[in-house]
């Protein structure tokens, strides 16, 4: 990974995800859903919850997320940049998804609409 992403952690990295997608909301309007996040190799969790139009971050783990996704930091970061295909890593089994895998695969979706990387040069 050649990006500049590398220099943030998890924590940082989904507070300024959250950031971004709520200065630009057009992509989030409809969308009333939690996903979570578990990155294996950190011993870390945490959900997003959007809101139609607002996304929060959470640490506590209070909603009952759509999809739980697994995923070690490294692929976690390639991910949200688009340099990681979802469906490829979840065959390849770098990704595993526990509840909907249509959501998980629109969670992808989503965060490509926000090109994500650019964010992440600077």
């Amino acid at each position: 990974m050649t990006s500049a992403i590398e220099n943030y952690t998890i924590q940082e990295i989904s507070k300024k995800t959250a950031t971004l997608m709520n200065e630009q909301p057009g992509p989030i309007k409809e969308l009333g859903i939690t996903y979570q996040f578990t990155i294996i190799d950190e011993d870390y969790a945490f959900q997003m919850h959007f809101d139609h139009g607002v996304v929060t971050v959470h640490e506590e783990l209070s909603y009952e997320p759509a999809c739980t996704l697994f995923l070690s930091g490294k692929s976690f970061k390639k991910l949200l940049i688009g340099q990681l295909n979802g469906t490829a890593a979840y065959m390849m089994g770098k990704l595993k998804v526990n509840g909907s895998l249509v959501h998980a695969i629109k969670m992808e979706g989503l965060l490509r609409q926000y090109e994500l990387g650019r964010y992440f040069e600077k």
